[in-house]
């Protein structure tokens, strides 16, 4: 039984894998091609490809264009060249430079035509829902924009660091299932107080007497002026020649007294008048 754990162990390696544990296995998986030994070959890059869905730490992106290089070649040899080529893709866009050594590839040999033919990927993509707790990564890029036209390593990274899922995904494959951010709402923009204009100008309003006085200084007018006509008129009998002598103080005394009350009265017309203009309202 210890003996079967330990066959079990060797077979499926180390998962969850660290970045240095895929680097041990891509060294294993290159010395095996470059020895031409296909079987061993396919079977390290089997590993490769299964601790790149169990990584506990975020890899670099030279380490991603590494392991996308391993995955075209296996590929190749397991006679898959458009799933190479779509792996050699994502190769050159991490390092666009980047050439198999002659000592590795020959010149003429077909996975190095198939390495220079297959077009850098474009910047087509498509984005990835945001997270609730960490950020995500693809090719060693912290990014929410999953490359649509060639494979990619997507990886979850939790808010301390640790990476919570990866996969390597070819076009087309689901990325992996992990809790979405909730939608912010966008604010609504309030009701914006609309301040009442100017207000409309009162029409001025007329000046016009207190009619209580206007009526009291007409009426002292009036009288004022009856009083003066009817004083005039005595005066004038006083002044009659012929006109009795006993008669005359009583002329007399009535006409000063009508005199008085005439000039009283147009002095009140002329107050109360004045008053009914002052007081008025407009």
């Amino acid at each position: 039984m210890v003996l079967l754990l330990s066959l079990v162990g060797v077979a499926l390696g180390e998962c969850p894998a660290h970045p240095a544990t895929l680097e041990d296995s891509l060294d294993r998986a290159q010395l095996a091609f470059s020895r031409l030994d296909a079987a061993v070959f396919v079977r390290e890059s089997d590993e490769v490809m299964r601790e790149a869905g169990c990584l506990v730490e975020p890899i670099a992106p030279a380490d991603a264009a590494r392991l996308h290089r391993t995955s075209g070649l296996r590929e190749f040899v397991s006679g898959r060249e458009d799933t190479a080529s779509e792996a050699f893709a994502a190769a050159r866009a991490i390092e666009p430079t980047w050439m198999f050594p002659e000592s590795f590839v020959p010149p003429d040999h077909p996975i190095r035509r198939l390495y220079d033919d297959a077009r850098a990927s474009s910047r087509a993509g498509v984005d990835a829902p945001p997270p609730a707790l960490g950020h995500l990564e693809f090719d060693g890029v912290v990014s929410r924009r999953r490359p649509a036209d060639r494979a990619t390593l997507a990886v979850l990274v939790g808010p301390t660091g640790e990476v919570t899922d990866s996969a390597y995904l070819w076009p087309g494959d689901p990325l992996f299932d992990y809790l979405i951010a909730a939608p912010v709402a966008e604010p609504v923009d309030a009701p914006v107080a609309t301040l009442p204009g100017p207000l409309p100008a009162s029409p001025p309003r007329r000046r016009r007497p207190t009619l209580p006085l206007a009526l009291v200084a007409g009426a002292s007018a009036v009288a004022s002026g009856a009083c003066y006509a009817i004083a005039l008129d005595t005066s004038q009998t006083f002044w009659t020649p012929g006109a009795p002598a006993a008669d005359l103080p009583a002329l007399q005394q009535r006409t000063n007294v009508l005199y008085v009350t005439s000039v009283g009265a147009a002095v009140l017309a002329l107050g109360t008048g004045v008053g009914a203009v002052v007081s008025g309202v407009w």
